[in-house]
């Protein structure tokens, strides 16, 4: 009985992962060197909206100090970072209001022309 019980959680659990919708991560950023104190980053509203940010270490160890972004609207989130990044390292970060349109990101670090991180946005 606990094992069909079980059985029966379990395959009510695989159906629900296979209906859901899968996470589309939209590259914004690719392999920015971070060879200056701040990089902008240009989407546009014909992007489309995204509800997170991820920012992923590529190359070296960027240490990133804040991700400011600027939306549509007009409105703004300002994302503290602080921290350094390993390579296939990443970190997710919620957007404000839930799906919105981003004009630009600014990010500031510290100069390192050896080391790389990318962001993507989900749809």
């Amino acid at each position: 009985m606990k094992l069909a019980k079980f059985a029966a959680i379990a395959l009510a659990a695989a159906t629900a992962v296979a209906g859901a919708q899968p996470i589309r991560w939209v590259p914004l950023a690719d392999h920015f060197t971070a060879t200056g104190p701040r990089q902008l980053v240009t989407v546009g509203a014909g992007a489309g909206r995204f509800h997170r940010l991820r920012i992923e270490g590529e190359r070296g160890r960027p240490l990133l100090r804040s991700m400011f972004v600027r939306f549509a609207d007009g409105s703004s989130q300002d994302i503290r970072l602080d921290r350094v990044l390993r390579p296939g390292e990443s970190v997710v970060y919620e957007l404000d209001g839930g799906a919105r349109q981003i004009a630009q990101i600014v990010v500031k670090t510290q100069p390192d022309s050896k080391s790389a991180y990318s962001i993507m946005a989900e749809k």
